[in-house]
């Protein structure tokens, strides 16, 4: 049996199987838990106050603002990606009429 971390047509690498959406299920999951952090630390920010802080609005202006568009956009743009994937990968293994 071939072994798979040295063969790449035994993992399905060669046909992009597995490996590639892996990969990109994992850095959408890091995208996904980022954006949530960050959308709770700005919540955070706005109804306590916390925004009385003398460095909170850079912080949230700065930082984690453009970090929160970045991993929305991030996950906006895998979503569209991987939705297109999966229903070319559908449409192949479909059988012809």
């Amino acid at each position: 049996m071939p072994c798979p971390h040295r063969d790449p047509a035994a993992a399905g690498d060669a046909q992009g199987g597995a490996a590639p959406a892996r990969a990109m299920m994992a850095s959408r999951r890091l995208a996904s838990k980022t954006h949530i952090f960050i959308a709770l630390y700005q919540f955070v920010y706005i109804y306590t106050p916390l925004h009385d802080w003398r460095y909170g609005l850079a912080s949230v202006q700065w930082l984690t603002f453009p970090l929160l568009l970045a991993s929305g956009s991030w996950l906006l743009l895998g979503r569209r990606l991987f939705g297109l994937r999966r229903e070319r990968a559908r449409r192949s293994e479909a059988p012809a009429r």
